[in-house]
């Protein structure tokens, strides 16, 4: 819920309704009834401490191979408004341009993409979130927006912070140098670990001190991480994975997906 306010806030849109498509197994059979009674209640917590109401939703039941149940799976969409399209932000940084990353959520590899992907696990708890800080981030994204910053502005979720950097770098066609990476956590956390509430924003120089002004007016952690440029994107520890590079995985992707399957 939380997640699919955030993308329609990074494009400097207000969310003003979600939907959702509520995929689980059979209901007569312990877990897929304590889970859908579970999702639908944390769905309406969501929706109140946002202020985003659901509109409209459907249910899929019976969703089982072999009597072994599908992972519960809502699909949560949102729509929003934006007032004045001048203000669209999307996730295209320019040459020169400061990279920052905002936000309070804690990275974690439970139930994350590289747990799956890497090691063929789905285990741990996913992410905690704090949705207090989620609407103060839905808020300052639109403040941005309004401030005609021209931030590129990409949310951090599904792959985590690595998969983000390389998201924006590859829409477009620039390179970064990541400079001050918080590497508390261990390394597989700090790149690949999932967690709500951050986003990663680009802006020229110029709009620096207001960005943070904004970040402290909503009591958002901040931090500049990088510069825009190059046609690599270049860790702190002098490593670098070429765009070029990059892009080729990204194509062949659906094709090495298949091919896991498979084995």
């Amino acid at each position: 819920m939380a997640e699919a306010a955030r993308n329609v806030a990074a494009t400097g849109a207000r969310p003003l309704g979600l939907t959702n498509c509520l995929n689980f197994g059979s209901p007569e059979r312990n877990p897929a009834d304590y889970q859908l009674v579970k999702a639908v209640k944390g769905m309406g917590d969501a929706s109140r401490k946002l202020g985003v109401p659901i509109v409209s939703g459907n249910v899929s039941l019976y969703n089982e191979t072999q009597q072994q149940p599908v992972f519960p799976t809502p699909a949560i969409g949102c729509v929003g408004v934006l007032e004045d399209v001048t203000t669209a932000m999307d996730m295209r940084w320019q040459d020169g341009e400061t990279v920052w990353l905002v936000g309070q959520g804690q990275p974690s590899l439970g139930g994350s993409e590289y747990l799956a992907y890497i090691h063929g696990m789905t285990a741990g708890r996913p992410p905690a979130i704090d949705l207090d800080a989620e609407v103060r981030l839905i808020r300052f994204l639109h403040a941005v927006a309004s401030a005609r910053l021209d931030a590129a502005v990409h949310d951090l979720s599904a792959g985590g912070f690595a998969l983000g950097i390389v998201e924006m770098a590859l829409t477009s066609g620039i390179g970064v140098t990541l400079t001050d990476i918080d590497t508390t956590d261990r390394i597989d956390t700090t790149w690949f670990g999932e967690s709500a509430g951050r986003v990663l924003i680009a802006v020229d120089a110029s709009a620096t001190m207001q960005l943070r002004r904004l970040a402290e007016e909503w009591e958002l952690p901040h931090q500049q991480i990088g510069v825009v440029g190059g046609d690599a994107v270049v860790l702190p520890d002098g490593t670098s994975v070429q765009l070029s590079d990059a892009l080729a995985a990204s194509e062949s992707a659906l094709s090495v997906g298949v091919e896991a399957e498979m084995a």
